[in-house]
């Protein structure tokens, strides 16, 4: 069985309760995919070849990765079958 997620889009509601889309973050992204694979930070780490901490100040939006420690966000996620949802 493959996990399929889709992570560039996330339904909210607003204070009329209209569901409406926006896009996520890369921190949102980043925690979203780790916990709906149930991995720790460190776990994500080692999988990315980057450090706990650099896992950390992602999902907390305190540092924006480089080019490359996004590509190699966005070839784990495919990797892991989890696509962006086109809209």
């Amino acid at each position: 069985m493959s996990l399929h997620l889709y992570i560039f889009y996330k339904k909210c509601y607003n204070s009329f309760n209209i569901k409406e889309n926006s896009v996520m973050s890369f921190a949102e992204k980043v925690k979203f995919v780790r916990t709906e694979l149930k991995l720790s930070q460190e776990d994500l780490a080692r999988e990315l070849g980057v450090s706990f901490a650099t896992i950390n100040r992602w999902e907390n939006g305190s540092y924006n990765p480089s080019r490359l420690a996004k590509k190699a966000f966005e070839d784990f996620c495919e990797k892991k079958n989890i696509a962006k949802e086109e809209n």
